[in-house]
């Protein structure tokens, strides 16, 4: 079974018949993911992480972001698209590897904020 820990939540992956038009739900409640079971395997994983990305703006506090269903695609698709476009980074991530960084002297311009 897979599962997804969240914060400090584990939640289980279901696949499931799905309402017509639902594809994936989460049920914060009980910690346990749905995704359809017509989905291939590509948009399996893009609503897996669809459906982290509302968990995770929930268990932040972001509600209203959480329900903006807009920006929750925006967010996965280019989430996906980063990492699997950046394979360093994703091992990185896991610990794999640390990656080679070149130093280049910071100048800052009218962008640049600083700390208070």
């Amino acid at each position: 079974m897979l599962t997804i820990i969240i914060d400090t939540m584990i939640y289980q992956v279901f696949l499931s018949d799905m309402p017509k038009l639902t594809i994936g739900e989460t049920r914060l409640e009980t910690a346990e993911i749905y995704l359809s079971q017509t989905l291939s395997l590509d948009p399996l994983l893009h609503t897996l992480m669809h459906e982290c990305l509302h968990i995770i703006l929930e268990h932040t506090g972001h509600i209203k972001a959480a329900q903006d269903e807009g920006l929750i695609a925006a967010l996965t698709s280019q989430f996906v698209a980063l990492l699997r476009s950046n394979p360093l980074l994703l091992d990185w991530m896991l610990g794999k590897s640390i990656p080679a960084f070149e130093k280049k002297e910071f100048v800052a311009d009218d962008h640049t904020t600083t700390a208070s």
